[in-house]
């Protein structure tokens, strides 16, 4: 792993990644909202199972330490994933 990408938090994890951590959650009854925490919480044995019968990957926002060339999103040595969601999604809004 790079130096650069020790320092980079992937914002799409897994919570089975290394050093993952939940930094929001997601209200699904709210077009999915995300509040987010003041202070990520380590993913724990006890974390998943705190959202009941809801998928936990549904409405917990996990990132983790990036995984470089073992992400999918990872392509010419940098995260393509912002790139990937920034072509693939239609625009928002035209003008700011």
């Amino acid at each position: 792993m790079t130096t650069q990408a020790a320092a980079l938090a992937c914002p799409s994890a897994q919570p089975d990644m290394a050093d993952a951590v939940v930094f929001g959650v997601a209200d699904p009854e709210n077009n999915g909202l995300v509040a987010y925490l003041d202070h990520p919480l380590p993913v724990s044995p006890s974390t998943l199972p705190a959202t009941g019968n809801v998928d936990p990957m549904r409405v917990l926002r996990i990132a983790a330490r990036c995984e470089e060339s073992q992400c999918v999103h990872f392509a010419g040595g940098c995260c393509s994933l912002a790139t990937r969601v920034a072509t693939l999604l239609p625009a928002a809004v035209e003008l700011l």
